[in-house]
């Protein structure tokens, strides 16, 4: 069946149903949005926050509600630009799944998730729409729930890399860290991104770009992040680019653009400021197989996240997919 066919009938069987309607939200509804929000996970979304992620065309979303007229199921994503094997592609990344809580008990295909979720891969993702890419970092009840409706399939891992710092992690004479400073380090930040593209050929990797790292990291209106360049010290060649977050227990390695070559590099960089810092850990997320081109010796932990693809509407399939996705903690809209 076409995308067009899909979306026809799945919009005729929403239009028929008489417990639920679903129909895409937009700005004039963001404090129901931030209402359920709170009421699902127990925690505000700031109007600042809905703003970094939806305002300005930034985010998508598809709304439930109820026969009540009430907002009980919300399913969002977020577009970015993505390299599929060397070219340049659209995706979408999944974010605040919401599902009123008196209203989990239902997670058929008669229920507000169902119609949600389907309501926005019908609307948005598929070969026959502008985002021909899904991906999201559900846990593995969550994949698990998405299999059986028939709108995920996994096509990734999510591993944790652990390092301990010690006092000899330092930085090698001829390297320093300084500041990123976006509206004079562009064109370095895109040597950089293209030396880790044509080292990657197969992947499918979120562009990083100076106009991403500054709106994902520098425009971030609630976290604080470390945006930090390795550079040769006499030449200021770039070497990489690092974003770390600071908790009490930990650094928290979010990013990298750098070549393969110069991956153990940024973790050994990564380390000299957590030492620094006084913590006594380093933590990445990073999706299996891409961990293997990092040798500096850690601790490999299996994660309960997957990578999934939609499987509701034609598009890539899931074996043209495994594995190829190159995602880190920063590639999430939420840590």
């Amino acid at each position: 069946m076409s995308g067009k066919a899909i979306t026809k009938a799945f919009m005729e069987q929403v239009s028929a149903s008489a417990r639920w309607r679903a129909a895409p939200l937009d700005a004039s509804q963001a404090d129901l949005v931030r209402g359920l929000f709170a009421e699902c996970f127990g925690k505000p979304l700031s109007r600042a926050l809905w703003e970094w992620k939806y305002g300005g065309g930034r985010g998508l979303a598809s709304g439930v509600w109820n026969e009540r007229d009430e907002l009980v199921a919300h399913y969002g994503g977020f577009p970015r630009s993505v390299i599929d094997a060397g070219k340049t592609r659209s995706a979408v990344q999944i974010g605040d799944v919401m599902v009123r809580p008196a209203e989990r008990g239902l997670m058929t295909r008669k229920g507000a998730f169902y119609q949600a979720v389907t309501h926005f891969l019908a609307s948005h993702v598929g070969d026959a729409a502008a985002y021909p890419h899904a991906f999201g970092f559900p846990n593995r009840r969550a994949m698990t729930l998405g299999q059986r409706l028939g709108v995920y399939q996994p096509v990734g891992r999510i591993m944790e890399l652990v390092w301990k710092p010690t006092a000899a992690d330092g930085l090698p004479w001829l390297q320093r860290l300084v500041p990123l400073a976006p509206e004079h380090d562009a064109a370095r930040i895109a040597l950089l991104w293209q030396a880790m593209c044509r080292d990657l050929p197969d992947a499918l990797i979120g562009v990083r770009d100076a106009a991403r790292i500054a709106q994902r990291y520098l425009n971030h209106p609630e976290h604080r992040y470390g945006v930090w360049l390795l550079q040769h010290r006499m030449t200021r060649r770039a070497i990489g680019l690092i974003v770390v977050r600071q908790h009490e227990d930990r650094l928290e390695w979010l990013d990298m653009v750098a070549p393969t070559a110069a991956w153990d590099e940024c973790a050994q960089a990564v380390l000299f400021l957590a030492r620094k810092l006084g913590l006594d850990r380093v933590t990445l997320w990073l999706t299996r197989p891409f961990h293997q081109h990092l040798q500096l010796p850690h601790q490999l932990n299996e994660t309960d996240i997957s990578i999934p693809c939609n499987s509701f509407t034609p598009g890539p399939s899931a074996e043209s997919l495994r594995d190829r996705w190159l995602l880190m903690g920063g590639d999430t809209d939420f840590l």
